[in-house]
């Protein structure tokens, strides 16, 4: 059983992305939430992890864009 949560986001992990949040406390996306558990068993997934990643909120740090 693997829980993603605090990890930091790569569109390559075995996981499905339910959702996503802005976050002004990060600076970089990461999985904020592990709703169900990546599940391996003998060597193989049975169940892919779902998720929701934290996105930083940029309109949040002071940018401001042109």
């Amino acid at each position: 059983v693997r829980d993603y949560t605090g990890q930091h986001f790569d569109p390559g992990l075995p996981v499905k992305v339910v959702t996503s949040e802005k976050r002004p406390d990060l600076h970089r996306e990461e999985i904020i939430e592990t709703l169900l558990p990546a599940v391996r068993y003998s060597g193989k997934f049975i169940q892919q992890a779902e998720v929701v990643v934290g996105e930083p909120d940029v309109s949040q740090c002071g940018i401001e864009s042109k």
